[in-house]
């Protein structure tokens, strides 16, 4: 009986070792994804303002061409441009005295 008891004690101690062992493991594991969930998280976001940067450029680019196209319409065709302006005035202020 006391060899029983001996063994059960051992066992519970090799037990407690290896559970503690797990533990440390685990936390070790938790510890590295969330340090890789971090870093690509950082890495995302700068991915992200990148192609924001980008997409802000292009924007600008294609506001500058249509305001150069704007204006070399209205330098070529001056009177035209006047009275698109003026049937544009009309139509809007009739749109206002509606509502």
């Amino acid at each position: 009986m006391a060899s029983e008891s001996e063994t059960l004690k051992k066992d519970m101690a090799d037990l407690r070792t290896s559970l503690e062992k797990l533990t440390k493991d685990v936390a070790a594991i938790n510890k590295a994804v969330l340090d890789d969930a971090k870093k690509s998280n950082g890495e995302l976001k700068d991915e992200v303002r990148e192609r924001a940067h980008e997409l802000a450029q292009q924007a600008r680019d294609k506001g500058r061409q249509s305001a150069e196209a704007v204006g070399t319409a209205v330098s070529d065709n001056p009177f035209r441009s006047v009275l698109i302006a003026f049937g544009a005035g009309v139509l809007l202020s009739q749109l206002i005295r509606r509502n």
